[in-house]
C-alpha cells in the first residue's frame, strides 16, 4: 500500500467565508449588523412617542365639546336621581378601598353632564310684572 502523506496537517473544514460587509464597531469590539448607535434609538423612540401623542389627541374628543340632550327632562330627572345614588355608593366603596375613586369622579362628570342637559332643557321662567 502506498500510502503518500499529506504536505500539510489536518485541519478542521471552514466554510468559506462570505463577502464582507460594512458594520460599525461597538465598544466591545464585535461588530454586530442589529445594534445601531444610541442616539438613533432615542430619536426613533422619541418620533414613535410623538407620534402616538398626535394622534391620541387628535382621536380624543374636544373637551369643550357641545353636549347631546337627546332625552325629556323627565328622563334626565331619574337619571339624576339614580346616578346620585350610585355615586354615595361608589363614595362609601372608595372610602374603605381606593380603587373605587375612579368609579366617584365618573359618577361625578355623569351627573354635571345631566345636569347641565336639565338646565338646557327646561324653559327659563321670567318674571313679569
Amino acid at each position: 500500500m502506498d500510502n503518500k502523506t499529506p504536505k500539510s496537517p489536518l485541519r478542521l473544514i471552514e466554510p468559506k467565508p462570505g463577502p464582507t460587509r460594512l458594520m460599525q464597531e461597538s465598544r466591545r469590539g464585535a461588530a454586530s449588523p442589529k445594534r445601531g448607535s444610541a442616539m438613533t434609538r432615542i430619536c426613533k423612540s422619541l418620533i414613535a412617542a410623538l407620534t402616538l401623542v398626535v394622534c391620541g389627541v387628535a382621536l380624543s374628543p374636544v373637551q369643550g365639546a357641545e353636549t347631546r340632550c337627546t332625552g325629556t327632562p323627565a328622563q334626565y330627572t331619574a337619571a339624576i336621581r339614580q346616578f346620585q345614588a350610585s355615586m354615595v355608593q361608589a363614595q362609601a366603596q372608595a372610602d374603605v378601598n381606593p380603587i373605587y375613586i375612579s368609579d366617584v369622579e365618573y359618577y361625578a362628570s355623569v351627573l354635571a353632564q345631566a345636569e347641565h342637559c336639565i338646565r338646557s332643557l327646561t324653559p327659563v321662567a321670567t318674571v313679569s310684572r
